[in-house]
């Protein structure tokens, strides 16, 4: 069997005293938060915090340009997520509402629509709405922000 060459306690050293701390350095460690690009809008990762201590996320939200975009997420008191929007292209938003345990209470789409002075979202397709035991209780069909049709569930029992 092969014995494996042993390290000197110096190299030993030496290794966490250089190399260790090159590779936190790393752009993966270290993300660059909360920037602005040339015209001032915010750009990449935005985190926000609801406390002084930085232990509360109020949001975490990615900006491209001034523009939501990829997945931002938006918290109650106790951390847990309140509402998650997901971003697929420049005009469909993906929507989940959450209560403060974390289960959803509503999902659906929304629209967005956004101009240089006009910066809006309107639901737009099925939306669903769950109960406390997540149990869907009423879909609810939208276009373009208005409500088209809400059906009667009630003679489903």
């Amino acid at each position: 069997m092969r014995r494996l060459p042993r390290i000197s306690p110096s190299k030993a050293a030496l290794c966490l005293l250089f190399v260790i701390p090159l590779i936190g350095h790393c752009q993966w460690f270290h993300r660059k938060i909360n920037q602005w690009d040339d015209k001032f809008h915010p750009n990449g990762l935005w985190i926000g915090w609801k406390d002084d201590q930085n232990k509360v996320k109020a949001y975490r939200i990615w900006y491209k340009h001034g523009l939501e975009y990829r997945i931002s997420r938006y918290y109650h008191d106790n951390g847990k997520t309140r509402v998650k929007y997901r971003f697929l292209g420049d005009s469909i938003v993906m929507v989940k509402y959450f209560d403060e345990n974390g289960r959803l209470t509503d999902k659906g789409r929304a629209l967005r629509f956004y101009t240089n002075s006009d910066y809006r979202f309107c639901w737009d397709g099925t939306w669903k709405h769950y109960d406390e035991h997540h149990h869907m209780v009423k879909p609810t069909i939208y276009r373009k922000g208005e409500e088209m049709i809400k059906p009667d569930r009630s003679d489903q029992n």
